[in-house]
């Protein structure tokens, strides 16, 4: 019993660490620039913590399986207690993720906007011509004044 209780406090540590992630994380995408770096960071954070939860969480179903006592642990009142709060962490954590996720896609959907005008852009406005220049242009007409 021991063992199964440490691996559900081990359980709630891992959830509350990627819960500061993910809230770090969403603190970024609501930023006008999105710094890539750090979100690479974040990212490898929230991998090697999802890699460490899910480890745990096949050791608490061998646990179960060896105890012959399964979540929500009705008998066990300490184990039970400990289950309720890892579960309304696991509630919390999909909450801000599916925030995050909302946030990328404002991301995604801005950025195909901004590339949408930046082709339109180059459509309409070419840097340079087939001479190698852009005809009327004022850097080029500004270029050609001699003193």
């Amino acid at each position: 019993m021991d063992r199964l209780n440490d691996t559900l406090l081990t359980l709630m540590t891992l959830l509350n660490e990627l819960q500061l992630i993910l809230l770090e994380e969403a603190r970024q995408l609501r930023q006008l620039n999105v710094n890539p770096a750090v979100l690479h960071a974040l990212a490898e954070n929230k991998n090697h913590l999802l890699s460490a939860l899910a480890l745990h969480d096949e050791k608490r179903k061998e646990l179960e399986n060896a105890l012959h006592t399964y979540a929500p642990y009705p008998v066990q009142s300490g184990l039970a207690e400990q289950w309720k709060q890892v579960s309304t962490l696991v509630g919390q954590t999909a909450a801000h993720s599916d925030k995050i996720k909302f946030l990328l896609e404002l991301h995604m959907q801005k950025n195909k906007q901004l590339r949408q005008v930046f082709n339109l852009s180059a459509l309409e406005n070419p840097l340079y011509g087939p001479a190698g220049e852009k005809e009327n242009s004022a850097i080029s007409t500004f270029s050609s004044v001699s003193i």
